[in-house]
């Protein structure tokens, strides 16, 4: 293993010379830095390798080229970058490369490594990456597409730009994603020529002969023909008329954003936009004039809604302009979104989403606010029923409408109204959701009806998945240790650890209460809790590493023997993690 690592890590020795040399680094600072990165490349040459280890390394160099710019700043150096940056820069996105092909399934680390290569402008091995990565995920619409546009605007090649879309379209001639972005890289290509001859007439002020020529061979690009007979050509592959009305306005924003040089071919669209009267087509139609009229007078498109509303008073509607609120910057989206979301929950047509987006952009401060939150979830849960989110918020809005109530004679009916709404979302909401509805119920009763806490703790340990029940045996935990009572909580801990399947977060919270009691410690129910939790989670790197910590505080005897069991049972990934956080708890003693 040692002469490979030692013959990758030969690469990096003109980088330690140069940065020596022009004292960027002081000697010691190389010195760390070579001792870091033979360090880093030995964990890259171990037999099993993740993710971490190749960001780790990757990281460590980002925060050097940070250093090496400060450092070039303060001594006013601006030479060598090529010998400097550019080795580092090679070696990070060899890094991240490495990274995505260890991981292949894993889209994110091929945008984190084709980002690094794009912004540092490497085109031969972006080319690579962007080849490889389309290979594993052929199907990802978004990485074609961009692999396409900078085959055209990083790599300079039109050809090669046609070739990645005109390949895919033949199987996916409905992908409305691909002829967009097909138009956009030819109108793009069409208007760089048109300005590369008008540049080359202004220079030369005469058209020689060489320009005249250039122009005929390239007719059909520079009058836009191409870019016609691809709007054309997706006009007749598509089928879905809502898709075509979504592809013309797509097409025609971006050539309407070029300016007045593209007139030509935005009219044509323009004109086959305002043709569309069919409900799903005929809102593209209104949008684009809408934002054209916007444009012509100064205007901000969401100013325009209502007056696009009276015209069509659809849900698509709203929804292409909620769109736009989600995707503007402008200060006043947010609000503008809400506007457009109450007129869908007055339409009867609002989401989830829409309703709970409302409801949390009211006004804490506002007197009413549980009125409006109560009378919107009560509508609202006519027709979603069974949404958790929904339920939380009637629930917490009747809540605070009690609390607040002055008429005490009134308390009592509302307290019983409102356990039997308790009831009644428990019916409704599926077990697996039900987590913040019974932490709301449990503060209500403690605050409230005290009597029937214990009633509900039994009921939901009874009834509730782990995944639900753990969370709620631990605030049952807290509460007891709250009580004062030690012999009451160690009974309690021991009934709970009983109560299977628990997560390991109950043990460890068993633990930790027993463990801050500094006299009186019950040693046997800290391992005894500490033990179920990694024999009931053994997957769990968490729980193992509380576990560790107990022994070598109280057994350390044992440590070695259970960090052996824990690297057995755990999954690389996962004894990874172990390592990590063992590693770091070392260090902190």
């Amino acid at each position: 293993m040692g002469e490979f690592v030692e013959e990758k890590f030969e690469k990096l020795l003109p980088l330690f010379e140069q940065l020596k040399n022009v004292d960027i680094l002081k000697n010691e600072e190389v010195q760390e830095l070579v001792k870091r990165c033979r360090r880093y490349e030995y964990r890259l040459a171990k037999q099993v390798k993740n993710e971490a280890d190749y960001v780790v390394y990757a990281d460590y160099l980002l925060d050097l080229l940070e250093l090496i710019s400060k450092r070039r700043e303060r001594l006013s150096y601006a030479h060598r970058y090529k010998e400097i940056e550019g080795i580092i820069n090679s070696k990070i996105g060899g890094l991240y490369f490495a990274c995505a092909l260890r991981c292949k399934k894993k889209i994110s680390l091929w945008y984190k490594c084709i980002d690094f290569l794009v912004n540092k402008k490497l085109n031969s091995m972006c080319s690579k990456v962007f080849t490889t990565a389309l290979q594993f995920h052929s199907s990802d619409k978004d990485l074609r597409c961009r692999s396409a546009k900078w085959e055209l605007s990083g790599n300079n090649s039109i050809e090669n730009a046609r070739s990645q879309l005109q390949l895919v379209l033949r199987n996916q001639h409905q992908e409305t994603t691909y002829w967009i972005c097909l138009f956009e890289i030819e109108l793009s290509f069409a208007k760089k020529m048109r300005e590369r001859l008008e540049f080359l007439k202004k220079r030369d002020k005469t058209e020689d002969s060489e320009i005249a020529t250039s122009q005929t061979v390239d007719d059909a690009i520079l009058d836009f023909k191409v870019v016609e007979v691809v709007l054309n050509q997706a006009l007749r592959k598509v089928n879905d008329h809502t898709k075509v009305a979504e592809m013309l306005h797509s097409m025609w924003e971006f050539s309407f954003q070029q300016g007045p040089a593209l007139e030509r071919i935005t009219n044509l669209i323009y004109d086959k936009l305002q043709k569309l009267t069919d409900p799903g087509e005929v809102e593209y139609a209104i949008l684009a004039s809408f934002e054209k009229k916007c444009h012509d007078e100064g205007k901000y498109i969401l100013d325009c809604f209502d007056d696009a509303f009276e015209k069509c008073s659809t849900e698509k509607l709203c929804r292409i302009f909620l769109n736009i609120c989600e995707k503007s910057d402008a200060a006043d989206a947010l609000i503008e979104g809400n506007k457009i979301r109450q007129k869908l929950i007055d339409m009867g047509v609002a989401l989830v989403d829409d309703i709970q987006k409302v409801l949390i952009s009211y006004d804490l401060a506002d007197k009413d606010v549980d009125n409006k939150v109560l009378e919107i979830t009560k509508e609202s849960l006519k027709t979603h029923q069974g949404d958790a989110k929904l339920w939380e918020l009637h629930l917490g809005a009747r809540i605070n409408l009690l609390t607040g109530s002055k008429r005490k004679e009134s308390i009592e009916k509302q307290k019983e109204d409102l356990m039997e709404v308790f009831d009644e979302a428990f019916k409704k909401v599926s077990l697996n959701e039900q987590l913040q509805i019974w932490k709301l119920a449990i503060d209500f009763a403690i605050e409230n009806e005290p009597s029937k806490m214990d009633a509900i703790f039994s009921q939901c340990f009874l009834i509730a998945p782990c995944s639900v029940s753990s969370p709620i045996k631990v605030i049952r935990l807290n509460y007891m240790e709250a009580l004062g009572n030690i012999e009451q909580f160690r009974n309690e801990a021991h009934r709970l650890m009983d109560m299977k399947p628990n997560s390991y977060s109950v043990y460890v919270r068993i633990a930790e209460i027993e463990s801050k009691r500094q006299e009186g410690m019950d040693k046997k129910l800290c391992e005894m809790a500490l033990k179920l939790a990694v024999n009931e989670n053994e997957q769990s790197p968490d729980a193992w590493l509380e576990y560790l910590k107990f022994l070598l505080e109280h057994k350390p005897q044992s440590v070695a023997n259970a960090h052996q069991r824990a690297i057995l049972a755990l999954t690389d990934v996962a004894s990874e993690e172990l390592e990590i956080g063992w590693m770091k708890f070392n260090r902190s003693l």
